[in-house]
Order: structure tokens, then sequence, then C-alpha cells
């Protein structure tokens, strides 16, 4: 709009400039007449304008000169314009230096308010962390404790009694073509009695592929019950020896799984290799429990010459088939199935006289009691010398099997004694 109006206002101005120099070269003419009729009249007023003041305009001066006034007159509001446009910036450019510097303020107020923010944030963080650490060690040591001991409390040496010894020894197994990690728990007076010239029996404990191998001595306590039975001459002293078995699922057999029936014997031969034992079936019983027990029925019983008895602490005795009874394997289940091809053993059994030992829980669905029962008759009949079986109060867990660890090595210790006494008892 102002370019539109200083458009009209130079056109305006070209024209009253025209007009002005047309009107100045009449009225010089007029001038002149009228000086040369006064003169001659002797009259000194302008013709036509009686009532006229010196230095007034004519209206029509004022038509013709209106344009170029109000272009001077718009110049003139320019130019005033133009002198208080500069101070219009200072005043904007102070406000905003004002804004500013109270921005500035509030950025800072807003800092303080962040650092204050963050500092309670950190303490909090802090506190959180000293408590996390506080209670998250709590938390580990009792889940720690529980995989350990299975939430039952440490059993401990009493004072004043000799004490066994844990050995860790790695073996390479032909049968699993892998090195394998055994635990042996060597009883009080090992070291002396074998630089006498002492052998000791052995009693393999075979595990759950679920468990694992510190199982027996930290969730059974096995170590000091050892140690307590031997000082009050309830057992005699023996090796204690715990494969690892620990994986997927196996059933201590020849299967998917590799060849874990062919592992105990690698570990058999290399107990008698490093210890001082009874290197042969009077000097050996096999045990377990769970897949374990099952384990050690079967082992057993395949290696009649290798071990004279066994312990199963529910166990089963048909293999119920799956993993590792599976592809070609499966037509392995039935020499596996202990309660299946025991009635083809009888001249081995008689020729190898065998003590064995097992037990259930009542409240155990699988296996079950009937079944164990039937299993303990049909070896009996079939030349198994000793054979007893016990039912307790309990399910398929720690809580059956720790109270009676006590039992089972007083069990082994008598077993050990009837072999070596000719499997007379």
């Amino acid at each position: 709009m102002r370019r539109e109006r200083l458009v009209v206002l130079d056109r305006l101005r070209d024209a009253g400039a025209d007009d002005q120099q047309g009107s100045g070269r009449q009225r010089q003419q007029g001038e002149c007449h009228s000086a040369r009729a006064a003169r001659e009249d002797g009259d000194d007023r302008t013709r036509g304008e009686p009532d006229r003041q010196p230095g007034e305009r004519h209206p029509e001066q004022w038509l013709r000169v209106g344009p170029v006034e109000l272009l001077e007159r718009e110049r003139a509001g320019r130019a005033r314009t133009d002198v208080r446009d500069p101070g219009v910036p200072e005043q904007v450019q102070q406000a905003d230096a004002g804004d500013w510097g109270d921005e500035a303020e509030d950025q800072d107020e807003r800092h303080v308010a962040e650092v204050h923010a963050v500092s309670r944030r950190l303490a909090v963080a802090v506190v959180a962390v000293a408590v996390f650490a506080t209670g998250g060690y709590g938390t580990w040591s009792y889940a720690h404790n529980y995989y350990v001991y299975r939430g039952f409390p440490a059993v401990h040496d009493p004072p004043g009694i000799a004490r066994g010894r844990e050995v860790i020894l790695k073996i390479w197994s032909k049968a699993l073509h892998s090195e394998r990690a055994v635990r042996v728990y060597l009883p009080p007076g090992y070291s002396s009695g074998a630089l006498a010239g002492h052998r000791y029996p052995v009693l393999y404990l075979l595990q759950a592929s679920v468990m694992q191998p510190t199982n027996y001595l930290k969730v059974g306590g096995l170590g000091p019950r050892v140690d307590t039975l031997v000082d009050a001459h309830r057992m005699p002293p023996y090796l204690s020896v715990m494969p690892a078995g620990n994986g997927r699922d196996h059933e201590w057999a020849n299967a998917a799984a590799g060849n874990f029936d062919g592992y105990v014997m690698d570990v058999v031969h290399a107990i008698d290799k490093r210890f001082a034992t009874i290197p042969n079936r009077r000097g050996r019983i096999v045990a377990g429990l769970s897949e374990g027990g099952y384990g050690a029925i079967n082992v057993a019983l395949h290696h009649l010459r290798t071990f004279a008895g066994f312990e199963s602490w529910s166990g089963y005795y048909i293999q119920p088939g799956g993993y590792p009874f599976v592809g070609r394997f499966e037509s392995r289940i039935p020499a596996n199935s202990p309660a299946l091809y025991v009635p083809r053993m009888t001249a081995q059994l008689h020729r190898l006289p065998l003590r064995a030992f097992m037990y259930m829980g009542d409240r155990e669905r699988w296996p079950n009691i009937p079944d164990m029962l039937a299993f303990a008759r049909e070896l009996h009949a079939d030349g198994g010398r000793i054979v007893e079986t016990a039912i307790y109060h309990g399910g398929h867990n720690w809580k059956l099997w720790r109270p009676h660890i006590p039992h089972m090595l007083v069990w082994a210790g008598q077993g050990f004694r009837w072999a070596l006494r000719g499997y007379r008892a």
C-alpha cells in the first residue's frame, strides 16, 4: 500500500510541477498587464480581488499547489516517521534485552532446580543400590543355599571325631569320548590305612541327570554322616564315588545320549587304578536315587562280575521309553528293563550271588509300590541271594531320601562284610 501511495504522490508531484510552471508564466504575463493598467489607471489593487489581503493565495493557487504540498507533507510525515523509527528498534531491543534477562534468570532457576532434582534422584539411586546390594546379596545367598542344600540345613561333623576328605578327579571316559569329573569321599584314616596296605571297598552313587553330583555331599550330608558312622563303628570305612551324570537325560544306559553304562565301567577302572581299593566284585556296590536308582539296578545286573550288590532309592524297573531310547535305540528298551530280562538271568544269579535293597515312599505315584514288590519277588525267585525292600513315608524328593542316607550307608557296609566273608551273613 505504501508503495502504491508513493507512486500516486509522484504522479501528483509531476502534474503539480507542470501546472506550476504554466501558472507561473500566466501569472507573470498577468502581473505585467495589471501593472501597466494600474499605472495607467493609477489603481494598485489586484484586478477582480478587491477584498484579498497582500500575501494571501487565490483559491485557484490552492488547487494548483495542493498536490505539491501534499507530497511535501507526506515526505515530512515520512521524515517524522523515519525519525521516530530508529527509536522503535531501540525500544524493542531494550524490551528484548529485558525479556532475555528474565529468560536467563528463569533458565538459571530451572538449571538449579534440575541440579537439585538430579541430586535427589542420585541420592535415591544410591540408597536403592545400597538396599538392593544388601537385599540382593541376601536373596542370592538364600537362592544359592537352597540350590546347594535344597532348603535343608547343612550337616556338620560332631566335634572330636576324625574326618574324611573330598577329592575331585578328572578322568577320560573311552565310552563317552570325553573328560568327566568324579567326586570321591575318602573315609577317615584312609591315607594312613592305605600306607599300611589296607584295601577299601567302594560304594558308587549314581544321580538323576537333573541333579548335581554334589547333592549327595551337600543335600544328603554324606561326608559328616560317613565320619559319624565310622567313628561309631556302625559301618566299615569305604570310599564313596560320585560320577558326574548331570545334563541331558541318559538313564545311565547305552543309548542316544551316549554310552553311560560304559562310562560307569570307566570310572570303576580309574578308581581302582588311583586308590587302594578291593579290585573285585566283593568290594563294589552301586546305588542311586530316582533315575540313578534305576541305573543302579540296570548297571549292576548288566555287570554282575563287577558288582556284588545294588541299592535303589525310588528307582523304576521297566524303561518307560522316550529319550534317550529313540530312533534306532528304541529296540534296546527290553534289554534295559530289569523286570523284563531278569527271568533270563537265573544261571548267572546263582553263580554270582547278589545282594539288593530297594525302597520307596508311600506317596510316590510312579514308580509305585506294587511294581517294586513284584520286581523284588521276581529277583529273589531268579537267584538273588538277599533281596530286601522297605516303604517309608514321603514322596519322590529329598525329604524322603535325606533322612534315610545313614541307613543306606550302613546297609552298604553290611553288604561289603557279607561279600568279603564269602557271601555269608
